[in-house]
């Protein structure tokens, strides 16, 4: 089995299920008086369908996620001190955003469709998910406090390494690069400003659909009518949709790539619905030779130290989300990127590039626009079985995560030692359902969940 197994020591009452039926019918558990709903389990269960947690939910899935409820509920009810105060309202942004964005996906925003899958409507399941989040933050960080600082020493470290290479319990480091880049996407053009400008003057007496339509065949100009969450776009863009009314247009827009006139069409709490016309800034995507020369120059300057990497990204690099030195990051916010990581454009340069070198200028392919740009490698590191050499810092934050998982179980077993949970025995959740209830009845009152 891949979920936690734990010793629980059961106080079992045998009058559990009382004559209040319906309601008891739905409690799985009590922990120290704090009950736990079969609706709980089915929340999770929901939630996951709607998550890349969606895997199969089996008989040992639904045990773990019954594990995974009770030692909040055990954690919290014994220490209730610790509180998060302040990180309640990055937990109510979050669970929101999340739920929105389901709602959105796979409801089409149609609530009704929503309540019949899910049973509750979407407030109401924000509030659920907001419960759950502050409970689940609330037992890490009540474990995290219980939980001793152990400082390693070279020694310490040293005997750990020979241990787990000994049980070949040493992690695999796959092949991954570290890069950095100059891209560069646009000049600044008046002609596009004052062709925004004019647009936006024949808005004052046009419809805008009108407006729309005479604009749907120009390449430079992309036409766009969607729903978005609070934080899908940038600030700068979201600043101007929130100080618009319903149906009002806002004057032209300066934003990284382009211009835009922005018409808000509807406004839902942290929910809104814009029409957009987009102006590309844009002149080298006709001009790659003027891009090339503009980037080798960067190159040259840097290579001769007339300006440093960071000086370069700082002052010409227009990627969008950018670190001060161009690092490139993965899906999971790594610098460490691996071949699945990269495009095919970027693997084709990094055949011909060394550690510490810095590429010729090439394109890149994104969707139907190219980015010019060159990088730079700072490292590259083969695949191998992780050593102190090369991945001294690795090794030690295993360590100490071993260390702090073997805290934590103690922990959460002196936590059950003392604890008084009661199973309903009328509430069959799964196959293994009945056999579990019969071995809380022995002598030492243990069991395995």
């Amino acid at each position: 089995m891949n979920y936690k197994i734990y010793l629980l020591p059961l106080l079992m009452i045998n009058n559990f299920y009382t004559a209040q039926e319906k309601l008891i019918d739905d409690i799985i558990a009590k922990i120290n008086d704090v009950p736990i709903l079969y609706s709980d389990i089915q929340n999770i269960i929901n939630n996951m369908r709607y998550t890349k947690k969606a895997n199969k939910i089996n008989e040992e899935k639904k045990i773990e996620i019954l594990n995974e409820l009770i030692e909040p509920n055990l954690v919290i009810s014994s220490n209730p001190k610790i509180s998060i105060e302040k990180e309640e309202k990055m937990i109510k942004d979050n669970v929101a955003k999340q739920a929105y964005a389901i709602f959105d996906k796979y409801f089409h925003n149609n609530e009704e469709n929503f309540i019949k899958e899910l049973g509750c409507n979407v407030e109401d399941y924000i509030k659920i998910g907001i419960e759950n989040q502050k409970k689940q933050m609330l037992y890490m960080r009540i474990i995290e406090d219980l939980c001793k600082e152990k400082v390693f020493s070279q020694e310490d470290i040293q005997k750990a390494y020979t241990l787990l290479k000994k049980q070949k319990q040493l992690p695999q480091i796959e092949e991954y690069f570290e890069i950095y880049e100059i891209q560069l996407l646009q000049k600044e053009s008046k002609e596009v400003f004052e062709k925004a400008k004019g647009i936006r003057e024949q808005l004052k007496n046009k419809e805008w659909e009108e407006i729309v339509k005479s604009l749907s065949k120009d390449e430079g100009i992309k036409i766009d009518q969607e729903w978005h969450t609070l934080g899908d776009l940038e600030d700068k863009f979201e600043y101007v949709v929130f100080n618009l009314k319903i149906g009002e247009i806002s004057d032209v827009i300066k934003i990284d790539d382009g211009y835009y006139i922005i018409k808000l069409l509807d406004l839902d709490k942290i929910k809104y619905k814009t029409a957009i016309i987009f102006f590309f800034n844009n002149i080298y995507t006709s001009n790659k030779e003027e891009v090339f020369k503009d980037l080798r120059e960067i190159k040259n300057n840097i290579i001769s130290k007339k300006i440093s990497w960071e000086q370069a990204v700082s002052k010409y690099s227009q990627k969008k989300e950018k670190s001060p030195r161009g690092q490139i990051l993965s899906k999971s916010l790594s610098a460490k990127l691996t071949k699945r990581d990269i495009s095919k454009e970027i693997k084709n340069v990094l055949k011909n590039i060394k550690e510490g070198e810095i590429s010729e200028p090439f394109v890149e392919k994104n969707n139907d626009e190219n980015i010019y740009k060159i990088i730079y490698l700072k490292k590259h590191v083969k695949k191998h079985i992780a050593n102190l050499q090369e991945d001294f810092n690795l090794i030690e934050n295993l360590i100490k995560k071993i260390y702090q998982e073997k805290q934590k179980k103690i922990i959460i077993q002196n936590f059950y030692k003392n604890a008084n949970i009661k199973l309903n025995k009328h509430h069959k959740i799964c196959e293994k359902w009945e056999k579990i209830y019969n071995a809380t009845q022995q002598k030492d009152n243990k069991i395995m969940l």
